[in-house]
């Protein structure tokens, strides 16, 4: 199996990381490649899962992905590095099973990026006015500091922070949540938290000739068009090794601390 191993920047996941491929390198089952993996073993917290889940975006279909988590929360790194040996060898074996994840896609008629977690829409030092449509039909008239349009595993993030909903992981639905909307007679803003299957188009269009920033996973998007984009559910899935039965109510109780 070609793999590659992503790992946080601190010394002890440096140290894991470095004994885990002198692990593997002594396995004929395993042959590391950097370039065109079949496996991505992750060593760190949910910012190292996300930086190689975006670094191989353009294999998604193919690849999988293996995480220990040594970072503070660790949504995504389900296993400990305590039980790493187990874990390899029931990968091996064929006896992990795998959780596949759904991803965002943002249009902006000449590009499409993609999000395990959400799209972030942000008006920075400045509010950003946009008109948003609905499968085509409009739906509001938002002024204020942004948008975020979340999974339903982006929802135990910034969007939980906003008053947004946690949504129970085997729901494929995106949520749509404002970050401090001006709301008065002058704009028609929801004012809550949206929940929309799989199936729907949101689009935006900006109003007042001064687009906000778009962010992937709290990544900024380079060259995209900010003054009009869709975002909807994409087809592609991130496939994740895993061991639980049902991963919401673990994560949620990792994510609260209890």
């Amino acid at each position: 199996m070609r793999y590659t191993i992503i790992k946080r920047d601190d010394e002890f996941s440096k140290d894991m990381a470095n004994a885990m491929q002198a692990n593997l390198e002594g396995d004929p089952f395993f042959h590391k490649d950097e370039d065109q993996p079949e496996l991505v073993i992750v060593i760190g917290g949910d910012g190292t899962f996300l930086a190689g889940l975006h670094r191989y975006l353009a294999l998604v279909d193919s690849v999988k992905f293996l995480c220990f988590n040594t970072g503070r929360i660790g949504y995504y790194n389900e296993f400990s590095l305590e039980e790493s040996a187990k874990v390899i060898q029931w990968l091996k074996e064929g006896s992990l099973r795998l959780r596949n994840f759904s991803l965002l896609q943002l249009n902006d008629g000449k590009n499409v990026h993609y999000a395990i977690n959400e799209f972030i829409l942000s008006g920075l030092m400045k509010n950003v006015e946009y008109d948003v449509y609905l499968d085509g039909k409009r739906m509001e008239h938002y002024f204020g500091m942004g948008l975020i349009v979340n999974t339903c595993t982006g929802s135990m993030g910034y969007n939980r922070s906003l008053g947004g909903a946690a949504i129970d992981t085997d729901l494929n639905v995106m949520e749509l949540t404002e970050i401090a909307a001006v709301r008065s007679k002058a704009y028609e803003s929801i004012g809550s938290p949206v929940i929309l299957n799989q199936k729907r188009v949101i689009t935006f269009e900006e109003r007042n000739n001064r687009p906000g920033t778009l962010l992937a996973d709290n990544i900024p998007i380079k060259n995209v068009n900010a003054r009009r984009f869709s975002i909807s559910m994409s087809n592609k899935k991130v496939a994740c090794y895993s061991m639980e039965d049902d991963v919401f109510l673990p994560r949620l109780r990792k994510t609260l601390g209890f």
